[in-house]
């Protein structure tokens, strides 16, 4: 996932597990098929574009927040 998030943003840094933390594993599997069984909870996207527009919008909401507290016009268009 941390992967998938850092191709995303185009994060070309070093990714390093600290693996002393709580819940420091490299790896989980995401799996929703006990969701769907109970409760019918059925993806209505892939998880990449997902993530996509999630990063989208957050960075949107960033800019409007930032420029709230200035007085200023952000130059982005709301939804």
């Amino acid at each position: 996932m941390v992967h998938l998030i850092a191709k995303l943003v185009g994060f070309t840094g070093t990714i390093t597990w600290d693996t002393t933390k709580p819940d420091g594993q490299p790896r989980r599997c995401l799996d929703t098929s006990r969701a769907e069984r109970e409760f019918g909870f059925k993806a209505r996207m892939p998880l990449e574009e997902g993530l996509r527009k999630t990063i989208e919008r957050y960075k949107q909401t960033q800019l409007v927040t930032e420029y709230s507290f200035t007085g200023a016009t952000p130059c982005v268009e709301g939804p």
